[in-house]
């Protein structure tokens, strides 16, 4: 009932401690209350656990806390992890992570590479294929390369769950692919959740990443956040025919506040209730540039491309360089924000003919009292101060 293959501890052991594990690999074991492999290091105040993976493959595993779990805690630590592959491993009944558990504080570090992630399951639980839990003092995981495909969680982040944040961590997802996972909550690909109150907040960067056909029963089909305070940057980035049956085909965040910048991205075709990005929280503070939006749909009465909830109190929305083409909302626009929104708008083109929006462009207001404008063409440049009135 505890580790089915491998278990290495560490507690209050001098001196550093190194663990390598290469070319093994790790299939059909059960652990019905743990995990199939787990390094567990705790307080060391005289050196440093290091853990090594690389070339292995952990395959039809089933188990409560992931086919490989690293701990860390109490002092420096670190996993490298790379060139791998997790594929087929499940929670174990009636609720566990099937693919990588990472728990790490006080300055532990995770880097995976060039790994891949295909058709594992939480059953009952979050992360398909990583589950991670960051506190303490700026924890920080690094994912590059890597290819996340057909896993599913039951509840939330059915590739990838960044669990409570109890502390500032950061999250870094570089030149990765997410293809078709699937949770039955909040976000499809990736999804954070609760950032403590406090000086407690989430750094996560997004870059050079592909997002398609990912799909979330709930809210935000490729990613989604909730809770305190976060920063997230998403560049050179594609999301494309992306679902999620409520609010956020592509993103959805409902957070204390939020600043959120995305820059040289492409949203095409993405599919949800209500907006393709939505957004809801005290303060939300959006940064578009260099980016396009097209042939996003949403079948509620929202802005298809982007669109605030009406319950935010300081919202800020800068649009620059971008381009919206044939959006569509059944009866409000491509973009749709409260009108006490600051909009600054930059060299944006709408679209015309057939590429242009429908039914209308931007609207701003609240439900049943909104003003819009279906006429806005290429290049325009115009602000509203927050007052309910644009200079368009």
């Amino acid at each position: 009932d505890g580790v089915s293959a491998l278990f290495y501890y560490s507690q209050g052991v001098g001196g550093d401690q190194y663990v390598t594990i290469e070319g093994s690999t790790f299939q059909h074991n059960t652990a019905q209350e743990a995990s199939t492999v787990w390094v567990f290091g705790e307080h060391n105040p005289e050196g440093s656990l290091d853990a090594r993976v690389s070339s292995c493959s952990f395959i039809e595993n089933s188990s409560a806390t992931g086919a490989f779990r690293f701990t860390h805690s109490g002092s420096e630590g670190s996993l490298t992890l790379s060139d791998s592959i997790f594929q087929d491993n499940y929670g174990s009944y009636p609720s566990g992570h099937g693919g990588l558990a990472l728990d790490l504080s006080e300055g532990a570090s995770a880097i995976v590479s060039g790994s891949g992630f295909v058709d594992n399951n939480a059953t009952g639980a979050n992360g398909g294929a990583i589950d991670m839990d960051l506190s303490g003092d700026n924890p920080w995981v690094e994912i590059t390369g890597c290819n996340f495909e057909g896993n599913i969680a039951e509840e939330d982040g059915g590739a990838i769950e960044i669990g409570d944040v109890d502390g500032r961590g950061s999250v870094w997802i570089l030149d990765s692919t997410f293809t078709g996972n699937a949770v039955g909550l909040l976000g499809g690909a990736i999804h954070h959740g609760y950032v403590w109150d406090g000086d407690e907040s989430l750094s996560l960067l997004i870059d050079g990443c592909l997002f398609t056909d990912n799909t979330a029963g709930n809210c935000g089909g490729a990613i989604a956040g909730q809770g305190g305070e976060a920063l997230i940057v998403i560049r050179d980035s594609l999301f494309e025919g992306n679902v999620a049956g409520e609010w956020g085909a592509a993103l959805y965040a409902s957070m204390d506040e939020i600043d959120l910048v995305i820059a040289s991205t492409s949203f095409l075709d993405n599919t949800a209730w209500a907006g393709t990005v939505r957004l809801m929280g005290h303060r939300v503070d959006l940064s578009v540039e260099d980016s396009h939006f097209e042939g996003n749909r949403t079948t509620g009465s929202f802005g298809a491309a982007i669109d605030f909830v009406s319950g935010v109190d300081w919202p800020s929305l800068t649009l620059a360089r971008t381009n919206f083409y044939s959006n569509s909302s059944p009866d409000l626009a491509a973009v749709g924000v409260p009108s006490w929104t600051v909009l600054e708008v930059d060299e944006v083109d709408w679209g015309s003919g057939s590429l242009d929006n429908s039914p209308a462009d931007l609207c701003i207001g609240e439900r049943g009292s909104y003003t819009c404008n279906a006429d806005l063409g290429a290049m325009e440049s115009f602000s509203c101060p927050g007052d309910g009135t644009c200079d368009w």
